[in-house]
């Protein structure tokens, strides 16, 4: 997936969180940003501007097979379970941003776990150690829910 690409599904995987969560931003001001900023830039209806990082909790192993090849395989697919290691390493990452950053950590069935192991894998580590975050969202496969905040 080229960068441009990866952009695109960021903007539509953070709309469509937005919309599930029902949270109060303005859909009109997402924008996508690039690295070394956070991912997406917007603003609550507040007034208040806001960054989020956005983290796909997946396989790499999943993530390279597609469906055709899942399905002509006959022996079991058994995965790595990453979600770990991809949440601290966001938590160690530091922007040049003057504004808040949220974290949005979303699965979209590239990860063996369910969304109630999701949550309780995150919120111990967010505690923990926030990083940079003010806010740490699960965009999961049946629930959007805040699972920390400062």
């Amino acid at each position: 997936m080229s960068e441009q690409d990866k952009g695109v599904e960021e903007v539509r995987v953070f709309k469509e969180f937005v919309r599930v969560a029902g949270l109060p931003i303005e859909i009109d001001t997402v924008r996508k940003c690039y690295p070394p900023k956070p991912d997406i830039r917007c603003r609550y209806h507040g007034g208040e501007w806001v960054y989020f990082e956005l983290t796909e909790l997946c396989d790499e192993n999943l993530a390279q097979l597609d469906g055709r090849t899942l399905l002509q395989r006959s022996d079991r697919l058994w995965v790595a379970d990453p979600a770990e290691r991809i949440v601290r390493k966001k938590l160690r990452k530091h922007y040049p941003v003057s504004r808040p950053v949220e974290l949005l950590c979303y699965k979209r069935g590239r990860l063996a776990a369910p969304d109630s192991e999701m949550l309780a894998l995150i919120r111990p580590l967010v505690v923990q150690y926030p990083g940079p975050f003010t806010r740490v969202w699960f965009f999961g496969e049946r629930l959007a829910q805040m699972v920390w905040s400062v």
